[in-house]
């Protein structure tokens, strides 16, 4: 018996701005992403016999890649800005669950798997390049947080019989690269 939920979600999100002038050019860029997803599979109260395995399982993979440059050049005065902002608060959750209307309801199996799994990724360039005769400034702000949370359960009185194995893990395997 396999009870699985995967979520593959993937943005791309992009913003370029080139200014220039004789006297005084300023410009920025922004590009921004947040992902806020809800990836549930979960076993509610089910009364399962196998000779095999149940596995619940609930996979999140997904990934934000954000570029912000900008870029000013002028005879006299320049400036130049890139901001990417990147916020990923998802939530990932495998349960196995009992239920009270039913006290004999159990999980009898060889293996039983409740894992919940959750691999976020940011990838991030931000760059400000500015270029004048009299004076130039440039500068680049990159903001990435990862806020997920991840859980695998068993719980709710649920009855598990197995033979061999019980496994319930939770993983997080946030990734973020800046530039």
């Amino acid at each position: 018996y396999w009870q699985f939920l995967g979520l593959v979600a993937l943005i791309w999100a992009g913003a370029v701005a080139v200014g220039a002038s004789k006297s005084l050019a300023f410009n920025g860029a922004s590009a921004n992403s947040a992902v806020d997803n809800l990836t549930v599979a979960e076993n509610l109260g089910t009364h399962l016999e196998t000779a095999g395995d149940v596995v619940v399982r609930a996979v999140d993979d997904s990934h934000a890649r954000t570029l912000s440059l900008g870029v000013a050049g002028s005879a006299g005065v320049a400036g130049a800005a890139a901001i990417t902002v990147n916020v990923h608060a998802s939530q990932t959750r495998a349960t196995l669950r009992g239920n009270p209307d039913d006290p004999n309801a159990r999980v009898d199996a060889r293996n039983v798997v409740v894992d919940a799994d959750q691999r976020a990724q940011i990838g991030t360039i931000a760059v400000g390049v500015g270029g004048a005769k009299a004076a130039a400034v440039a500068g680049s702000i990159a903001v990435n947080v990862i806020a997920n949370e991840t859980i695998a359960e068993i719980d709710g009185g649920a009855r598990v019989d197995a033979r061999h194995n019980v496994l319930v893990r939770a993983r997080e395997r946030a990734d973020i690269a800046s530039l």
